[in-house]
């Protein structure tokens, strides 16, 4: 677990999972795009969130549970930076769902390095 944690650490993303609950169970890099207090863990995810985006994630959820997806990408401006979201849907061998894993990345150096 400790290789583990820090192998994560070194990630230039912020990962969250979500469990088939809709609890969060884990979340890495806290505060590089997105601020998550450790308060957050074992909440419903649900609680984790403003209003006007509830409805966004419980239909996304509902979603991966049924398959009628298995991903969802959101690119925006966050804090005047490129930020990549991508949402995956995580299912076990025999295709049962267990959760939701939330990628969060800043293109900002890739942005840099390719405008050189």
């Amino acid at each position: 677990l400790r290789e583990l944690t820090a192998i994560f650490k070194l990630l230039p993303v912020d990962l969250t999972f979500i469990d088939k609950d809709d609890i969060l169970r884990f979340f890495t890099n806290e505060g590089k795009i997105f601020g998550r207090p450790l308060s957050a863990l074992g909440r419903e995810v649900y609680r984790c969130h403003a209003p006007h985006i509830i409805p966004v994630v419980r239909n996304l959820i509902a979603d991966f549970k049924a398959k009628k997806r298995v991903k969802f990408e959101v690119w925006r401006n966050i804090a005047g930076k490129p930020v990549g979201v991508k949402y995956l849907g995580v299912y076990d061998k025999n295709g049962e769902y267990l959760g939701t894993l939330e990628i969060v990345q800043d293109f900002q150096e890739a942005l840099d390095h390719f405008a050189k």
